[in-house]
């Protein structure tokens, strides 16, 4: 019995010792994974403390100190010294007893070199020995958010944010297999953003670790209007709401990184039918949601614009008649979903008045939209300008406060320039323009003898009260405008010298120091002109009164001509009504520029222009224009003036005729270039006008010629002459007679060269210059040449005929000899507009009918007596 107890001792004991013998083992090690730090050995045969001694190393010799032991839990710290491999393999001794080995993912982070873009931070460090990477996520201290980890790669791992990150700065990977926090790391988290909206004029932020201290992108959002934690707004910017692509916007505090986020409006392009019926917004294509609800059109009033139809690219609406510029954009639901598009209905002028002050000039403008401000706001819109005659400009600063989409008022201070026109102009670049019918024309001024005192009338338009006069900067006093604003009547002192009497003098109408015009019309008369002395050696023949001013005779009624030395048949002339005669209008060949004019006894005569020449400097034909051969590019007649144009073949120089007829049955007096033309009954005016003439030296020179004929209805001619009178070496008319019917011409001593006027001479073409151009010698021709010019020339003749006494039908039978050949010259009263130019007219009269005929009859009569 004690023998088998003794044995049974004996085996105890020995299975005691086999115990302690045995290595530890190992069977988990919290976490698997983290930092170089504390870590927590489960297994079994650690002993306890105070046991045999116990060490904990890695594969690579790095040791622990145990802080903590019992016989199934170590909990170790790292030995300070080298860093160990990314991977480590942990084992445990016991009273020299090795356990198993078990692996530790040992992870480093940088900072530094991480990145935060909005919601999700990138994480760099060393990442590569990490496994069961699907067993890891990122959690709060709190453990309340989890977010899986994304591994990237060996340097980078990434996980999304959550605002209990964001509120204490830290957060910690979860290890999911030992249920445990592996470690935890401190982050400055910058603002996360969940979502950005906008309203009408903010943007507004939802996200979190927002601080009173976050800005928004400075340039593009202005102070804060709302904060919290998780809710932030901003002021937008125009900038910022004028944006029709993606954009970014930047949130940051003063120590955070700053945090991006991309965004967009849907995209507004522009407008089209501004102004009139529907307005569509053009949106960039097929890019506006048409399932949203509640779309209007905001920024143009008070309340919102509903819109008329909706497409993927087309918005439109009605025009509302108050409409100012405004930044106008579409909103859904209350919440701006377009970009704001610049939207300035286009202005329009209709009437302008004006007020002298003290001050300056205060206009009164009238139109539609031409509001000066941007709706609801103090911003400029539509600026206003004066345009000067020279094409310069001058601003009209808004006057007072008072103001609206249909009147405006506007300050400027008074110019030495002649005001023409008003414009409104607004900030999108549409501008209107008034053109101001205050402003006056000037066309011709009559003369006075230089140095002699005396009244000169200016013939233009649009002249009013309120009017000053200068002419060569020496004003003429006591002005008086017609009733028909179209004449002034003024008192010039004549004391402006020239050493030429061809020297025109600047006239200068201002009409209350707004509107001026200014014209080179004014000529002296010259030094020696007087009152032509006619019939029986009298001043004005005896029949009319000399204007000493203009040295012309003012003929009374019944008397004509230069002279006042022709009298004509009329209801004052002692004759009955039966006897006087009567004369037909002229008439117009509708096709070219000829004309008639038939006498009461039949004779017709036959006017028009026949040929336009360049001479050279020896008076050799360069160039040579016939007139009625051309083609008329347009005709048209209104009343009783026909015009016809056309350009000259084979250049650019326009070529215009205006004939004019004077139905009336009394003389009417015509003022061209300050000389007082008498303008016959039932006569015909031509005016020819070349424009823009390029000649091949500027010392060549231009003629123009006129023809007119006569053709007899009756077989007998028994009375003709041909008569000329002058004024100094110029004619000034021509009489030709036939049978007691006389055709009468009155040229102008005057031409207009350049816009001013200049003194002409009028010459009968010689026989040389007919034979040189081939003419009928039967013909007579007046010339006017012209020196080059650069822009234009005009040449004004008149026709006209008078009856001087009653036909004789016994007269052929009275006369005992033959008629000689006769010529019937035309009368041309010419007068030349144009620049540098003196012109050079030809009349002619040509005899139609074959005289051998005529001469055999009137044999026939000779002998029968």
């Amino acid at each position: 019995m004690k023998r088998a107890l003794l044995l049974f001792l004996i085996f105890l004991l020995s299975l005691s010792i086999n115990v302690i013998s045995c290595a530890p083992i190992i069977t988990q090690i919290i976490p698997i994974f983290g930092i170089l730090g504390e870590i927590t050995l489960y297994g079994s045969g650690f002993g306890v403390s105070g046991g045999p001694p116990i060490s904990v190393s890695t594969s690579n010799n790095f040791n622990y100190n145990v802080i903590q032991r019992s016989d199934t839990r170590l909990i170790c710290t790292p030995q300070t010294g080298r860093l160990p491999p990314s991977l480590l393999e942990f084992s445990a001794t016991v009273d020299g007893l090795q356990s198993n080995s078990v692996e530790y993912s040992l992870i480093n982070s940088n900072q530094s070199l991480s990145v935060q873009k909005n919601d999700i931070l990138y994480l760099n460090g060393q990442f590569g020995s990490l496994k069961y990477r699907d067993k890891i996520n990122i959690t709060d201290y709190t453990r309340t958010f989890f977010t899986p980890m994304n591994y990237i790669n060996d340097s980078f791992i990434s996980f999304k944010l959550d605002y209990l990150f964001a509120s204490i700065k830290q957060f910690s990977f979860f290890d999911q297999v030992s249920n445990t926090i592996a470690y935890s790391i401190q982050y400055p988290f910058s603002p996360t953003i969940l979502s950005s909206t906008f309203n009408d004029t903010d943007l507004n932020v939802v996200g979190y670790y927002f601080s009173k201290y976050t800005s928004i992108s400075p340039d593009l959002c202005g102070p804060t209007t709302f904060y919290s934690e998780t809710h932030i707004s901003c002021k937008a910017s125009d900038v910022l709401l004028g944006k029709n692509s993606p954009f970014e916007i930047v949130y940051k505090t003063a120590t955070d990184i700053p945090t991006l986020i991309t965004t967009s409006f849907t995209p507004l392009l522009s407008f089209i039918n501004i102004g009139s019926g529907n307005t569509n917004l053009l949106f960039q294509q097929s890019s506006f949601n048409t399932s949203l609800g509640n779309v209007v059109l905001k920024g143009l009033s008070l309340n919102p614009i509903l819109v008329n139809s909706i497409s993927s690219s087309i918005v439109s609406f009605s025009y509302p008649i108050d409409a100012q510029c405004a930044y106008v954009f579409v909103s859904s639901n209350n919440n701006r979903i377009s970009n704001n598009l610049l939207y300035c209905p286009p202005p329009k002028l209709d009437k302008a008045t004006y007020t002298i002050t003290s001050q300056g000039v205060v206009f009164n403008l009238q139109g539609s939209f031409i509001n000066p401000k941007m709706y609801s706001s103090t911003t400029p819109a539509v600026n206003y300008d004066l345009i000067y005659n020279d094409g310069t400009t001058l601003g009209c600063t808004l006057e007072g406060t008072q103001y609206s989409n249909t009147n405006v008022s506007c300050l400027a201070s008074v110019s030495s320039k002649s005001l023409v026109a008003i414009r409104a102009s607004d900030i999108s670049g549409q501008s209107s323009r008034l053109e101001l019918n205050n402003s006056p024309s000037i066309v011709s001024a009559t003369s006075t003898k230089q140095g002699v005192p005396g009244k000169v009338t200016i013939i233009g338009n649009n002249f009013k009260s309120g009017v000053y006069v200068s002419i060569g900067n020496s004003e003429c006093t006591d002005p008086i405008v017609s009733q028909d604003s179209k004449q002034i009547i003024c008192l010039f002192q004549s004391n402006v010298v020239v050493n030429n009497t061809n020297t025109a003098l600047d006239v200068l109408v201002r009409i209350d120091a707004v509107f001026f015009t200014t014209k080179p019309v004014f000529l002296y008369t010259k030094s020696d002109k007087t009152c032509p002395i006619g019939r029986d050696g009298l001043e004005c023949s005896g029949h009319g009164i000399c204007n000493q001013q203009q040295s012309i005779c003012d003929c009374d009624k019944g008397w004509e001509l230069f002279d006042c030395s022709f009298k004509y048949i009329d209801d004052n002339s002692g004759s009955s009504s039966s006897e006087i005669p009567n004369i037909p209008e002229p008439n117009v060949n509708p096709n070219d520029t000829s004309s008639t004019i038939i006498t009461p006894s039949g004779t017709t005569f036959d006017i028009g222009i026949l040929l336009i020449n360049e001479l050279d400097n020896n008076n050799n034909l360069l160039h040579s224009f016939n007139v009625g051969n051309i083609q008329w590019n347009n005709i048209t007649k209104q009343d009783n003036i026909y015009m016809y144009t056309t350009t000259l073949p084979n250049t650019k120089s326009i070529l215009n005729v205006q004939l004019t007829i004077n139905t009336l049955d009394e003389r009417v007096y015509f003022n061209f270039a300050g000389d007082i033309i008498p303008i016959l009954p039932k006569s015909i005016k031509y005016q020819v006008e070349l424009q823009n003439y390029t000649f091949a030296s500027s010392l060549n020179t231009m003629e123009f010629i006129f023809k007119s004929g006569i053709i007899d209805k009756d077989e007998c001619i028994y009375n003709e002459s041909n008569t000329t009178q002058s004024s100094g070496d110029s004619i000034r008319s021509i009489q030709m007679t036939l049978n007691g019917e006389t055709l009468i011409g009155t040229f102008s001593d005057r031409i207009i060269l350049d816009d001013r006027p200049s003194y002409n001479k009028v010459d009968q073409l010689t026989d040389d210059q007919i034979t040189k151009y081939q003419l009928n010698r039967q013909s007579l021709y007046i010339s006017i040449t012209s020196n080059s010019f650069k822009q234009n020339v005009v040449v004004d003749p008149n026709f006209g005929v008078l009856v001087s006494s009653k036909p004789d039908p016994d007269a052929c039978k009275k006369e005992s000899s033959k008629f000689q050949s006769w010529k019937i010259g035309v009368i041309v009263a010419a007068c030349v507009v144009g620049v540098a130019l003196v012109i050079t007219t030809v009349m002619l009269v040509q005899k139609n009918r074959v005289r051998a005929k005529f001469e055999a009859k009137l044999k026939k009569i000779d002998n029968n007596q």
